[in-house]
């Protein structure tokens, strides 16, 4: 390659490197911007989870406690009138307005507590007094029943409990006994409802308020064991309290999963709403997650919170945006930037070109014209060397013919 041709490839004009500065500025501030949203997106995010889950779990903590309060002013209501009428009952329970004023639970009811040689004469009285047909179920061989006698719904289900003896399964005993030995309210653990003939079992809970016999305030265990009347009692769905507390707080993103205990595990399983809803994926980003415990009369439950994949998707979908925007922005720049660079490169280059050209010209005109000084110094040397000669001097051809002869002879060859 010749040296001007590459002297001129290696020219940089001036500005050469701003257009990349503004593509990698642009790039930098894409990235700042983007890590900057998203950062205070993920904060304003985490404070919102934090809030609704906090909320959420006062509702699922509160809501019992009202059905609990119900549940005293019943056992204030046995206490004074054990010969309470399924009239009386269905009275106290309508003007209560629980349907109305406290959605969730299934229903409200009474059982009492009979002893063995008590059994007999407690179905003839029943019988007598509410339910001709009543029995205590299933049969069993047991020191002490605990039948339900009174049972108002407050869903539209038909429940068969009349006459079921709550003592006869061992969760719901448990409870019973709790309540009983400790006078306050008590929850069981998690337990399967009675199904209504068309659909299976449904997961639940109860929670019973001891009734004292004479509105008696026993001070010790064995004093409430013997004083002990029957219970107040109230049947929850768990899809239908999940139901009532979402209706207060409707969160759409955020999935919740109730468990009956201090961990959560799938045996203890009450209620969640991931299964209950629509099916998701389970294996898309769920990036918040919580859990806190609750206390509901007198067991610890587990509440476990995860947002959903739209719980950050909007705001996943602005980053986006917000990431092709910067870098269609920054190659814009850099496309304007770079063309007045790239105009000026071919001007300089142009004028890098003339200027070599007219060197080559310049060198090529000072080479002819010592080639004819040359030539003009050999003619005149020539000249002198013939005219200042002492012999003839001519030129022969091959052929031995005179070519050339001087033009002024010497003065003796005349």
């Amino acid at each position: 390659m010749p040296a001007g041709e590459s002297k001129l490839s290696e020219i940089r004009p001036r500005g050469y490197f701003l257009p990349y500065c503004v593509l990698l500025l642009g790039l930098l501030i894409t990235a700042f911007s983007t890590f900057y949203i998203w950062r205070t997106a993920r904060t304003q995010d985490l404070i919102r989870f934090g809030t609704t889950t906090q909320e959420l779990t006062t509702y699922v903590r509160g809501r019992p406690r009202l059905y609990i309060e119900v549940l005293r002013a019943g056992t204030g209501l046995f206490a004074i009138s054990p010969t309470t009428s399924a009239s009386q009952f269905h009275n106290f329970v309508e003007r209560l307005e629980l349907k109305e004023q406290y959605p969730g639970a299934q229903g409200i009811g009474y059982i009492a507590r009979v002893k063995r040689q008590q059994k007999d004469s407690f179905i003839s009285e029943t019988r007598t007094r509410n339910h001709s047909d009543f029995k205590i179920w299933p049969e069993q061989d047991r020191a002490e029943y605990n039948p339900v006698v009174y049972f108002e719904p407050l869903d539209n289900r038909q429940h068969q409990l009349i006459g079921y003896d709550m003592g006869s399964e061992p969760t719901r005993l448990a409870a019973m006994e709790t309540a009983r030995d400790t006078g306050l309210p008590a929850a069981t653990a998690r337990v399967l409802l009675d199904n209504d003939g068309e659909n299976p079992a449904d997961v639940g809970f109860l929670i019973y308020a001891p009734v004292y016999e004479n509105d008696r305030t026993p001070t010790t265990d064995q004093e409430r064991r013997d004083a002990l009347a029957g219970f107040v009692f109230s049947r929850f769905r768990a899809a239908d309290f999940m139901k009532a507390i979402l209706a207060i707080k409707n969160t759409t993103d955020i999935d919740i999963s109730l468990h009956d205990g201090q961990e959560p595990t799938t045996e203890n399983l009450i209620y969640d709403t991931a299964t209950a809803a629509a099916p998701i994926n389970n294996s898309a980003y769920r990036p918040y997650r919580s859990q806190s415990n609750v206390e509901i009369a007198g067991r610890t439950w587990t509440l476990v919170f995860t947002s959903r994949p739209e719980f950050a998707a909007a705001k996943g979908s602005s980053l986006v945006y917000i990431v092709v925007g910067g870098l269609l922005l920054s190659l814009l720049l850099f496309g304007l930037t770079q063309a007045p660079v790239k105009a000026r490169a071919a001007t300089e280059r142009t004028a890098s070109e003339l200027q070599i050209s007219e060197s080559k010209v310049r060198k090529t005109l000072s080479d002819r014209e010592r080639a004819e000084e040359a030539l003009r110094e050999s003619e005149e040397r020539y000249r002198e060397l013939i005219e200042n000669a002492n012999d003839i001097v001519f030129t022969l051809d091959l052929d031995g013919n005179v070519t050339s002869r001087p033009v002024r002879m010497p003065p003796h060859a005349k």
